[in-house]
C-alpha cells in the first residue's frame, strides 16, 4: 500500500504522531512505495529511488479534484485547515454545484483551488528530469487505453 507522507494529515488519521509514523516505515524491510503530490523541487531527490510520475489532461485533474474535494466532510476540512503550521486554509469545500466556477478556479490559481501544489510547476518539474534512468513518466489514459500493456512497459 503506498504511503502519502507529505498529506499532513495522516498522523491524525492515523493516530500516531509524526515520528512514529516515520519510525513504522524505517523499520520496513520490504521495499516501500511513497506516493506525494510534491512537484520534484520539494523532494530530496535520490539516485538510488526510482520515481514512477503518473501525469494527467488538466481538465481531468479539475474534475477529479471537484468531486473529490465536494465529498469532503465539514470535520474533515475543519481539521485539515486547523493542523499546525497552516497560515491559510489548505483546503475548502467546493460548492458541488458549481463545477465551473471551480474549474475556473482552477485555472486561475494555476491548478488548485485554495493553495499549492501548482499543477503546471508540478507537471514541469518532472517533465525536466524524464531523460533520467530512475523517472518514468506515465500519461494516467494511457493507463485507461492499456492498463497491461503500461504496466509491461514500466516493468521494462
Amino acid at each position: 500500500m503506498p504511503l502519502w507522507l507529505d498529506f499532513r494529515a495522516i498522523p491524525q488519521v492515523l493516530g500516531v504522531s509524526r515520528e512514529q509514523l516515520l519510525a513504522r516505515i524505517e523499520s520496513l524491510t520490504h521495499r516501500r512505495c511513497i506516493s506525494t503530490h510534491l512537484p520534484s523541487d520539494a523532494l530530496v531527490f535520490s539516485e538510488k529511488a526510482k520515481y514512477v510520475v503518473v501525469c494527467r489532461d488538466g481538465r481531468d485533474v479539475a474534475w477529479s479534484l471537484h468531486t473529490f474535494m465536494s465529498r469532503f466532510s465539514p470535520s474533515f476540512v475543519e481539521m485539515v485547515n486547523g493542523l499546525p503550521g497552516a497560515d491559510a486554509p489548505l483546503v475548502k469545500q467546493p460548492d458541488a454545484a458549481d463545477v465551473v466556477g471551480f474549474y475556473k478556479e482552477f485555472l486561475k490559481n494555476d491548478g488548485h483551488p485554495v493553495t499549492g501544489p501548482q499543477f503546471w510547476h508540478h507537471v514541469r518539474s518532472y517533465w525536466e528530469l524524464q531523460h533520467l534512468p530512475n523517472v518514468y513518466l506515465l500519461h494516467y489514459n494511457n493507463l485507461k487505453k492499456d492498463l497491461r500493456g503500461e504496466i509491461q512497459k514500466l516493468a521494462g
